[in-house]
């Protein structure tokens, strides 16, 4: 995925699997920092149904009136609680470095497995 980091405030990632256990979904908000680093909290394990389709429609409603980004945050608080600061993605970064970690921590070879990637502010 060609990105710039450099070029984004805040961005988030959401992966699931179908593991045979039942789905696991990983949620990540990555938010930028003044030295070019970004904080990044997580919900593990979250209970994510119909999360994206929620997500899309709050962007969609937004009209580019108000910062999607932070529509977007108070959404992920409101459905999955507060989440946990995970290890911080330094300045930068690759995609590969910041999106990786969920999708292999979320499938193995044998599981159904999808990430997507929100591009907010």
């Amino acid at each position: 995925m060609p990105m710039n980091f450099s070029e984004r405030r805040q961005f988030l990632q959401i992966t699931q699997s179908g593991r045979t256990d039942g789905a696991k979904t990983d949620v990540k908000l990555f938010e930028k920092q003044e030295d070019g680093s970004f904080t990044v909290t997580e919900w593990t394990n979250a209970k994510a149904q119909g999360l994206f389709d929620t997500i899309e429609r709050a962007i969609i409603d937004n009209k580019g009136y108000h910062c999607v980004g932070e529509k977007c945050k108070a959404l992920l608080v409101e459905k999955l609680g507060p989440g946990t600061l995970a290890p911080p993605l330094k300045a930068g970064a690759s995609p590969e470095e910041a999106f990786t970690p969920s999708v292999q921590w979320n499938t193995s070879k044998d599981d159904f497995g999808k990430s997507i990637v929100i591009l907010t502010c």
